[in-house]
């Protein structure tokens, strides 16, 4: 393995973590602080891919988990398949910012679920590539012929030889990681950087829409037949500014009594 394969495959993995894991590990027990002056008390904090998840909760008792990216340059992504009739959604968080996770204490996400995180900068040797800035980590459920399933703002669907990706945000310079599952047992990775095709007419006016060929016969899927599942990882010239339009909720800072909770975790004192 060349160390430029492997600084790309370094670049591609991401975290995962299953939401019935975050709230079981905020839950009781978890280490907390409360403030007396305000009455807020945070607690957990359990990490994934870099981004670290806890939950706040306020004097009156309202309380809500958050995620976030400790990292003081890079943007960071959470991604939540769609499941059944509900979308999958999709978070970029700042660096040292913030985002309510509104999915963990959500009566339509199974616990069962995966959260995919990672940092969204792309490694220096993807980056040597022409516009491959950023890395956006996808993931999908029930993927079939003839079926669009919705992932924040991305539309994933298929034909027998490629993997079509639809945006209104933004475009991209390849599929730089692939990997699939079917409801008959079957799993294949591709770790090859597939370059989309030339677009066509889109479907819809400002739809950038992108056509990976994959030879889905080949990795021993029947698409005439299968139902697969799957992450995607997009190498993509956007923007900070660009990666944040496609997050669910924008990122805010950290709450100064939050703050002092990751502090005293830092120092030992809880």
């Amino acid at each position: 393995m060349t160390p430029q394969f492997a600084g790309i495959i370094n670049g591609l993995l991401t975290g995962g973590i299953l939401v019935g894991k975050i709230c079981q590990a905020l839950g009781a027990g978890a280490k907390a602080f409360r403030d007396k002056e305000t009455g807020i008390t945070v607690a957990g904090d359990v990490s994934a891919g870099g981004v670290r998840f806890f939950r706040t909760t306020t004097k009156e008792g309202e309380s809500g988990v958050y995620a976030f990216n400790a990292d003081t340059k890079s943007h960071a992504m959470v991604t939540v398949p769609n499941e059944q009739d509900t979308g999958g959604v999709t978070y970029v968080i700042e660096p040292t910012g913030t985002v309510a996770f509104s999915e963990a204490d959500s009566p339509l996400v199974s616990p069962k679920m995966e959260a995919i995180t990672g940092p969204t900068d792309a490694p220096a040797s993807l980056q040597a590539g022409p516009g491959a800035g950023s890395l956006l980590k996808l993931a999908f459920t029930g993927l079939q012929l003839g079926k669009v399933v919705n992932v924040g703002s991305f539309r994933i669907s298929c034909n027998t030889t490629q993997l079509v990706i639809i945006s209104t945000q933004l475009t991209a310079t390849a599929l730089t990681y692939m990997m699939l599952n079917s409801d008959k047992g079957v799993s294949a990775t591709n770790l090859n950087p597939i370059p989309p095709k030339p677009p066509g007419d889109p479907r819809n006016a400002g739809d950038i829409e992108l056509h990976f060929d994959v030879d889905f016969t080949a990795l021993g899927f029947d698409m005439e037949h299968d139902t697969l599942s799957g992450q995607v990882t997009l190498a993509t010239p956007a923007t900070g500014e660009q990666l944040r339009r496609i997050s669910k909720a924008p990122s805010q800072p950290l709450h100064p009594v939050e703050r002092e909770f990751f502090s005293r975790l830092e120092r030992g004192l809880l």
